[in-house]
């Protein structure tokens, strides 16, 4: 469907494996779609693979790992809250409950 993210927004994204033993990690980009209620919140990022790491709420709230490449290839709109500030992962997993 193309590209959803640019440079401007995945400059301040740790790269994958930064946070790994940090207890309560900043998310810093709301993915969602207005088509279907999944969201997904980046909280670590690699560029040259496009892999994200964050949490995903779905069919059911997990941690795990999350192709942009995948989905950027799926048949609608995958696009970015704008209006989403850096959060606390505890707060957006209690907001989900």
């Amino acid at each position: 469907m193309g590209k959803i993210l640019d440079s401007e927004q995945i400059k301040n994204i740790p790269p994958l494996y930064a946070t790994e033993k940090v207890k309560d990690p900043i998310v810093h980009l709301r993915l969602y779609s207005p088509i279907i209620t999944w969201q997904w919140f980046i909280t670590e990022y690699n560029p040259t693979d496009k892999i994200a790491f964050g949490l995903v709420s779905g069919d059911e709230i997990e941690l795990g790992y999350i192709s942009i490449d995948e989905l950027e290839s799926v048949g609608f709109k995958i696009q970015v809250d704008s209006n989403f500030k850096p959060t606390p992962l505890s707060i957006i997993k209690k907001s989900l409950q």
